[in-house]
């Protein structure tokens, strides 16, 4: 695997369409490459659908969804709102937009991560008092941490935005 990884691959990443490229891997039989083209398939439904529910809400005129669209602060909805707002010449069409919340939402995840890591291993003190936090939150509970469960963790959350902020 370490030619393919090295040479093959970087070498078919500009070759023919997107379409031939995807029959590429389908057909390839590495594990690795098609456990990545289901994530990335996966990540791209998931995308659509949130996309295609927000647009629907604005079209039909589902108030409390218009509301948040309108109100909201997520990089999708502002560039929903923005491209519904341009001239019809200059709008995006829609699969340049989910492009751009992807590459958004990877870089800025990726990027808001490491910088979390990165300060809690500067400040150990921080970092205890935040794991005592979570310890203590899965011993109160079956030892899983849900949606609610984590975000009813005041010190998580202070960190979280505090990281952000910086």
């Amino acid at each position: 695997m370490p030619f393919q990884r090295e040479y093959l691959l970087p070498a078919l990443i500009n070759v023919g369409t997107p379409q031939f490229r995807r029959f590429i891997v389908n057909i390839l039989p590495w594990k690795n490459l098609r456990r990545l083209r289901d994530i990335i398939n996966n990540m791209d439904k998931t995308m659509t659908h949130i996309f295609e529910r927000k647009k629907r809400a604005l079209a039909e005129g589902d108030e409390v969804l218009k509301i948040k669209v309108g109100e909201a602060k997520d990089i999708m909805s502002i560039l929903m709102k923005a491209n519904m707002a341009a001239k019809a010449e200059d709008r995006l069409p829609e699969d340049e937009v989910l492009a751009q919340v992807s590459f958004s939402f990877a870089n800025t995840t990726s990027n808001a991560l490491a910088r979390t890591l990165y300060l809690l291993s500067s400040h150990p003190k921080v970092q205890s008092m935040l794991r005592d936090e979570i310890i203590e939150a899965q011993g109160s509970g079956n030892g899983e941490l849900d949606y609610d469960g984590l975000n009813a963790l005041p010190f998580l959350d202070a960190v979280c935005r505090e990281t952000l902020r910086l």
